[in-house]
């Protein structure tokens, strides 16, 4: 048999309900998350962070083709080297993401740093048969495997 009776005065719960149980726990009833503590500001920067490290397939794939579909923007004749070079490795770098392929990754970070330095344009044939094999990795993004970013390094 429970008993439940109401402490108005009492600092402690704030004036919240309080329910003994028959076996003698005591529990506050409509009390305030956490005893109205806020958690500790390291706690929550950390569980953000590892929310935002935690990302599925879905949103690295969304990502992919939200990249695939700037370049595609920027594209035109008269493209800069240094540009379409970096969507480039964007792209394969979100497939080797997908895939979750982490051994080229230092290459397309010096691949990145070494795009600053192009100069000149890329002609429009190369750019559209470019596009072509994104469209056809796009296509078949719930394939991506390891091996599908080796199809993009003829462009680089």
């Amino acid at each position: 048999m429970s008993t439940t009776k109401t402490i108005t005065t009492n600092r402690l719960n704030g004036g919240k309900v309080v329910r003994t149980g028959s076996n003698g726990i005591t529990r506050l009833v409509n009390a305030p998350v956490n005893n109205g503590r806020t958690p500790n500001v390291n706690i929550r920067r950390k569980l953000m962070a590892n929310a935002a490290n935690r990302r599925g397939a879905g949103d690295r794939r969304q990502q992919l083709v939200n990249t695939y579909l700037t370049l595609a923007y920027e594209m035109r004749p008269g493209l800069e080297r240094k540009i379409f070079r970096k969507y480039v490795l964007l792209i394969m770098y979100s497939i080797d993401k997908i895939a979750g392929s982490t051994s080229n990754l230092e290459q397309y970070s010096k691949l990145y740093k070494d795009a600053e330095k192009l100069t000149g344009t890329v002609d429009l044939k190369i750019q559209n048969k470019c596009a072509e094999i994104i469209s056809g990795i796009l296509e078949n993004i719930s394939k991506i495997d390891s091996s599908t970013s080796k199809k993009l390094f003829l462009f680089q």
